[in-house]
Protein backbone atom coordinates (compact mmCIF):
# COMPACT_ATOMS: atom_id res chain seq x y z
CA UNK A 1 0.00 0.00 0.00
CA UNK A 2 1.36 3.31 -1.13
CA UNK A 3 2.92 5.44 1.74
CA UNK A 4 2.46 9.46 1.85
CA UNK A 5 4.70 12.04 3.07
CA UNK A 6 3.57 15.66 3.88
CA UNK A 7 6.15 18.26 4.76
CA UNK A 8 6.28 21.78 6.17
CA UNK A 9 7.56 24.54 7.06
CA UNK A 10 7.01 24.14 11.94
CA UNK A 11 4.63 27.54 11.64
CA UNK A 12 3.18 29.20 14.53
CA UNK A 13 -0.42 28.30 15.26
CA UNK A 14 -0.62 26.91 11.76
CA UNK A 15 -3.55 27.44 8.94
CA UNK A 16 -6.14 24.79 8.39
CA UNK A 17 -4.44 23.74 4.90
CA UNK A 18 -1.42 22.44 7.39
CA UNK A 19 -3.32 20.56 9.31
CA UNK A 20 -5.74 19.13 5.93
CA UNK A 21 -2.40 17.91 4.45
CA UNK A 22 -1.38 16.37 8.01
CA UNK A 23 -4.57 14.54 7.98
CA UNK A 24 -4.10 13.18 4.94
CA UNK A 25 -0.68 12.06 5.03
CA UNK A 26 1.08 8.97 6.60
CA UNK A 27 3.75 10.71 7.90
CA UNK A 28 4.23 14.32 8.25
CA UNK A 29 8.03 16.07 7.92
CA UNK A 30 8.80 19.51 9.60
CA UNK A 31 11.37 21.18 7.45
CA UNK A 32 13.04 22.64 10.55
CA UNK A 33 16.52 22.69 9.08
CA UNK A 34 15.97 25.79 6.29
CA UNK A 35 16.72 29.68 6.57
CA UNK A 36 14.69 31.48 9.04
CA UNK A 37 12.40 34.47 7.04
CA UNK A 38 11.15 36.91 9.50
CA UNK A 39 7.69 38.02 9.22
CA UNK A 40 6.97 34.33 7.49
CA UNK A 41 4.26 31.84 9.32
CA UNK A 42 7.15 30.44 10.71
CA UNK A 43 7.30 33.70 13.10
CA UNK A 44 3.64 34.86 13.18
CA UNK A 45 -0.27 33.91 12.40
CA UNK A 46 -3.33 35.78 11.39
CA UNK A 47 -6.33 35.65 13.24
CA UNK A 48 -9.79 37.00 12.87
CA UNK A 49 -11.25 39.68 15.57
CA UNK A 50 -14.38 42.43 15.66
CA UNK A 51 -12.13 44.85 13.73
CA UNK A 52 -10.85 43.03 11.02
CA UNK A 53 -7.73 40.72 11.23
CA UNK A 54 -4.67 40.97 13.76
CA UNK A 55 -1.02 39.08 13.30
CA UNK A 56 -0.22 37.70 16.77
CA UNK A 57 3.92 37.88 16.09
CA UNK A 58 6.67 35.90 17.99
CA UNK A 59 9.26 38.40 18.97
CA UNK A 60 12.69 36.66 18.47
CA UNK A 61 16.56 37.90 18.87
CA UNK A 62 18.00 39.40 16.39
CA UNK A 63 21.27 37.42 14.84
CA UNK A 64 24.06 40.12 14.30
CA UNK A 65 25.95 38.75 11.49
CA UNK A 66 24.54 36.24 8.75
CA UNK A 67 21.77 34.03 8.29
CA UNK A 68 20.52 31.23 10.41
CA UNK A 69 18.38 28.08 10.66
CA UNK A 70 14.77 28.37 11.76
CA UNK A 71 16.01 25.58 14.93
CA UNK A 72 18.27 27.64 16.04
CA UNK A 73 16.32 31.00 16.27
CA UNK A 74 16.27 32.38 19.82
CA UNK A 75 13.02 33.75 21.25
CA UNK A 76 13.18 37.25 23.31
CA UNK A 77 11.53 36.50 26.37
CA UNK A 78 12.22 40.18 27.77
CA UNK A 79 8.89 41.18 25.49
CA UNK A 80 5.54 39.69 27.58
CA UNK A 81 4.18 38.29 24.49
CA UNK A 82 2.86 34.87 25.32
CA UNK A 83 0.47 36.50 27.72
CA UNK A 84 -0.53 39.07 25.35
CA UNK A 85 -0.97 36.41 22.26
CA UNK A 86 -3.22 34.79 24.71
CA UNK A 87 -5.51 37.70 25.93
CA UNK A 88 -5.97 38.34 22.02
CA UNK A 89 -7.02 34.91 20.91
CA UNK A 90 -9.49 35.10 24.22
CA UNK A 91 -10.67 38.59 23.32
CA UNK A 92 -11.32 37.87 20.10
CA UNK A 93 -12.71 34.33 20.15
CA UNK A 94 -14.49 34.06 23.97
CA UNK A 95 -17.88 34.19 22.36
CA UNK A 96 -17.28 31.51 19.89
CA UNK A 97 -19.17 28.25 20.04
CA UNK A 98 -15.94 26.04 20.93
CA UNK A 99 -13.68 28.69 22.32
CA UNK A 100 -14.76 27.32 26.40
CA UNK A 101 -14.23 24.00 25.05
CA UNK A 102 -10.56 24.31 24.21
CA UNK A 103 -9.61 27.24 26.29
CA UNK A 104 -7.77 25.10 28.81
CA UNK A 105 -5.41 23.85 25.92
CA UNK A 106 -4.66 27.17 24.67
CA UNK A 107 -4.45 28.53 28.11
CA UNK A 108 -2.01 25.75 29.40
CA UNK A 109 0.30 26.71 26.11
CA UNK A 110 0.95 29.60 26.71
CA UNK A 111 2.00 29.11 30.53
CA UNK A 112 4.73 27.01 29.37
CA UNK A 113 8.46 28.88 28.83
CA UNK A 114 10.42 27.88 25.82
CA UNK A 115 14.03 29.25 24.48
CA UNK A 116 13.81 28.34 20.56
CA UNK A 117 11.09 29.76 17.99
CA UNK A 118 11.10 26.03 16.95
CA UNK A 119 9.55 24.54 20.34
CA UNK A 120 7.12 27.16 20.82
CA UNK A 121 6.01 26.39 17.32
CA UNK A 122 5.63 22.63 17.58
CA UNK A 123 3.58 22.78 20.67
CA UNK A 124 1.32 25.12 18.93
CA UNK A 125 0.68 22.71 16.70
CA UNK A 126 0.93 19.73 19.23
CA UNK A 127 -1.87 21.60 20.73
CA UNK A 128 -3.50 22.39 17.65
CA UNK A 129 -3.49 18.41 16.43
CA UNK A 130 -4.59 17.02 20.19
CA UNK A 131 -7.84 19.67 19.43
CA UNK A 132 -8.70 18.32 16.23
CA UNK A 133 -7.79 15.06 16.71
CA UNK A 134 -5.19 14.24 14.63
CA UNK A 135 -2.18 11.76 15.40
CA UNK A 136 0.67 12.39 13.06
CA UNK A 137 3.52 10.16 12.70
CA UNK A 138 5.39 13.51 12.86
CA UNK A 139 9.34 13.88 12.14
CA UNK A 140 11.86 16.89 11.73
CA UNK A 141 14.02 17.04 8.55
CA UNK A 142 16.89 17.93 10.91
CA UNK A 143 16.75 14.70 12.34
CA UNK A 144 17.11 12.31 8.90
CA UNK A 145 20.33 12.01 7.57
CA UNK A 146 20.13 12.26 2.92
CA UNK A 147 22.80 12.50 0.24
CA UNK A 148 23.66 15.56 -0.84
CA UNK A 149 21.64 16.48 -3.89
CA UNK A 150 21.29 19.46 -6.30
CA UNK A 151 18.24 20.47 -6.09
CA UNK A 152 15.30 21.22 -3.78
CA UNK A 153 13.11 18.40 -5.70
CA UNK A 154 16.07 15.96 -4.67
CA UNK A 155 16.16 17.06 -1.29
CA UNK A 156 12.58 16.59 -0.77
CA UNK A 157 12.69 13.18 -2.72
CA UNK A 158 15.38 11.69 -0.96
CA UNK A 159 13.95 12.56 2.16
CA UNK A 160 10.41 10.78 0.87
CA UNK A 161 12.96 7.86 0.76
CA UNK A 162 14.01 8.49 4.31
CA UNK A 163 10.82 8.50 5.66
CA UNK A 164 9.98 4.90 4.07
CA UNK A 165 7.40 7.06 1.83
CA UNK A 166 6.71 6.20 -2.10
CA UNK A 167 4.01 9.36 -2.54
CA UNK A 168 5.20 12.82 -1.74
CA UNK A 169 1.73 15.09 -0.94
CA UNK A 170 2.43 19.04 -1.83
CA UNK A 171 0.85 22.06 -1.70
CA UNK A 172 -0.96 23.41 -4.75
CA UNK A 173 1.55 26.93 -4.91
CA UNK A 174 4.72 24.16 -5.04
CA UNK A 175 4.03 23.03 -8.77
CA UNK A 176 5.82 26.49 -9.28
CA UNK A 177 9.27 24.79 -8.15
CA UNK A 178 8.96 21.20 -7.90
CA UNK A 179 10.32 19.02 -10.70
CA UNK A 180 8.22 16.01 -11.10
CA UNK A 181 11.47 14.60 -12.97
CA UNK A 182 13.31 14.23 -9.40
CA UNK A 183 10.49 12.49 -7.96
CA UNK A 184 10.06 10.27 -11.05
CA UNK A 185 13.81 8.84 -11.69
CA UNK A 186 13.71 7.58 -7.68
CA UNK A 187 10.43 6.04 -7.92
CA UNK A 188 8.00 8.33 -6.04
CA UNK A 189 4.61 9.46 -7.07
CA UNK A 190 4.22 13.13 -6.44
CA UNK A 191 0.28 14.54 -5.86
CA UNK A 192 -0.93 18.05 -4.51
CA UNK A 193 -3.43 18.72 -2.07
CA UNK A 194 -6.64 20.58 -3.94
CA UNK A 195 -6.91 24.20 -3.35
CA UNK A 196 -10.28 24.88 -1.68
CA UNK A 197 -10.09 28.53 -1.84
CA UNK A 198 -11.46 29.07 1.33
CA UNK A 199 -11.08 32.74 2.32
CA UNK A 200 -10.59 30.74 6.41
CA UNK A 201 -7.39 29.13 4.60
CA UNK A 202 -5.75 32.59 5.29
CA UNK A 203 -6.15 32.44 9.07
CA UNK A 204 -4.82 30.04 11.85
CA UNK A 205 -6.61 26.87 12.68
CA UNK A 206 -7.80 28.52 15.88
CA UNK A 207 -10.03 30.61 13.49
CA UNK A 208 -12.16 27.48 12.33
CA UNK A 209 -11.67 25.59 15.42
CA UNK A 210 -12.85 28.02 18.15
CA UNK A 211 -16.04 28.14 15.51
CA UNK A 212 -16.65 25.02 14.49
CA UNK A 213 -14.74 22.69 17.10
CA UNK A 214 -13.10 19.35 15.78
CA UNK A 215 -14.78 19.23 12.98
CA UNK A 216 -13.11 21.99 11.37
CA UNK A 217 -10.97 19.82 9.35
CA UNK A 218 -14.17 18.40 7.45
Amino acid sequence: MPKTLAAALPEYLPTLPFFKKMQIADVFLLADDVMFSRQSPVQRCRIRTADGELWLSVPVLQKQRGRQNIGDVIIDETRNWRQKHWRNLRHSYQFSAYFDFFADEFSAMYDDCWQHLLEVNIASIETLCKCLQLRPEMVRASAIAIPETGSASERIAELTIACGCDVYLASPGDRRFLDETAFKKRGIQLQYLQDSGSGENWYSAVDALFQKGPVALR
